[in-house]
């Protein structure tokens, strides 16, 4: 039963992805682009991850660099969908009792959120596809969709932000957006 229900969950996830997908790519999306707190983006993913995180024993920390009345131009939603890919993937690659370390910062006219995590890190080779349909980083646990850096990817860029990562192998990685400040 649990394998079956977990089959059930894989194919629902991959589905949803898909849909994100095709809106996105077909202009179809709808974003709700308002002023947005961004302590408020990261602790409602946070809260949306604690489960996952617990079940490694990880820890994530915060680091503000903005003062409160520092906002974003953002769809909240849309933000946060990002926000928790970023953080399942980095617990998914961290190892056991390990910290994420999650930086918000004002850098001239973006805010800037990056998740730092422990992991293995990845090559720098792959760093031009990883934010590619269906990629996956050869020898890395696969078993996601390939899809989530890609949906990401587009729901930051029709944001008109940017997105990034920073690693290298046994060094861990910084996945990084930003958006436009309000």
């Amino acid at each position: 039963m649990k394998s079956i229900n977990d089959d059930g969950q894989r194919l629902l996830d991959i589905t949803g992805e898909l849909l994100n997908l095709s809106q996105v790519e077909t202009g179809n999306i709808r974003l709700n682009i308002k002023s947005c707190s961004p302590k408020e983006i990261v602790t409602t993913a946070i809260k949306n991850v604690e489960k996952l995180a617990e079940q490694k024993n990880i820890s994530i920390s915060t680091d503000f660099l903005t003062s409160e009345e520092d906002l974003v131009s953002a769809d909240f939603d849309k933000t946060v969908w990002v926000m928790n890919n970023f953080l399942s993937n980095a617990i998914k690659h961290s190892f056991q009792d390990e910290n994420i370390r999650i930086l918000v910062e004002k850098s001239e006219a973006m805010i800037l959120f990056s998740i730092t995590d422990t992991g293995s890190g990845i090559d720098e080779k792959y760093h031009r596809q990883i934010f590619d349909r269906y990629f996956q980083v050869p020898g890395e646990h696969q078993n996601g969709t390939g899809l989530g850096l890609a949906i990401s990817k587009n729901f930051i860029e029709k944001q008109h932000g940017e997105i990034g990562v920073k690693s290298a192998p046994d060094q861990g990685s910084t996945f990084y957006f930003g958006l436009p400040v309000a």
